[in-house]
């Protein structure tokens, strides 16, 4: 399952991965070649997803840079 969202900030346009998953992660992250191209169809100048630092770790493998961290605070 992937959802994507297409995101315009001032200088460049991404596209988001919100939700990718499913069961053995070496199953489905292959996808992201598939991802990539799709965004080159969109005239996008970058594929971005959140992830936890394990996960950021291995798509590291992949080509991606850590650009920013999210803060949370619980109510």
């Amino acid at each position: 399952c992937c959802v994507t969202q297409l995101v315009h900030y001032q200088r460049m346009r991404c596209l988001n991965v919100l939700v990718i998953g499913g069961h053995d992660m070496d199953s489905w992250l292959h996808f992201y070649a598939e991802i990539e191209k799709y965004a080159q169809t969109l005239d996008c100048d970058g594929v971005e997803c959140g992830s936890r630092e394990g996960v950021g770790k291995m798509m590291a493998d992949y080509g991606f840079k850590r650009v920013m961290s999210i803060f949370r605070k619980a109510l």
